[in-house]
């Protein structure tokens, strides 16, 4: 598989943490599920780069479902219990949902980080597709 390195591996990973920092944020300050469902309707969990390259963690995918199957809107809290419930909640994940929200840029531009979260997972796959040709030749 054609790996994905450099600046665009840089991008993808920081659009995915201040997007999940952003939906958490956003629903903790509003109280609302206006970020998440935003998100849901344009991305899966199979959009994080994490996910793709089969990291063993797969962190940001991890963090995104918990986000998606959370019964109340997506704050901190309720993910980490989202994540303990499901048995999906690994022993660094509490400091990286407060990294993402304490390291977050923009929570306001949810949308922004969603869409270019899509747009690099778009990238990957034409890359895979035109790996897999060449490699087919």
């Amino acid at each position: 598989m054609a790996a994905v390195t450099g600046e665009l591996r840089q991008a993808t990973l920081q659009a995915e943490k201040e997007l999940l920092g952003a939906i958490l944020i956003q629903s903790a300050y509003r109280d609302n599920n206006e970020a998440i469902d935003y998100c849901r309707k344009l991305l899966l969990p199979g959009d994080f780069l994490d996910s793709q390259y089969k990291d063993p963690m797969n962190t940001h995918a991890r963090i995104y479902q918990a986000m998606l199957d959370c019964r109340m809107p997506p704050h901190q809290i309720g993910v980490a219990i989202t994540m303990s419930e499901t048995g999906t909640l690994r022993d660094h994940d509490i400091a990286t949902l407060i990294g993402m929200i304490a390291e977050n840029e923009c929570s306001l531009d949810y949308e922004h980080y969603a869409d270019a979260v899509k747009q690099y997972a778009e990238q990957r796959n034409g890359i895979k597709r035109i790996y897999a040709k060449v490699v087919e030749i």
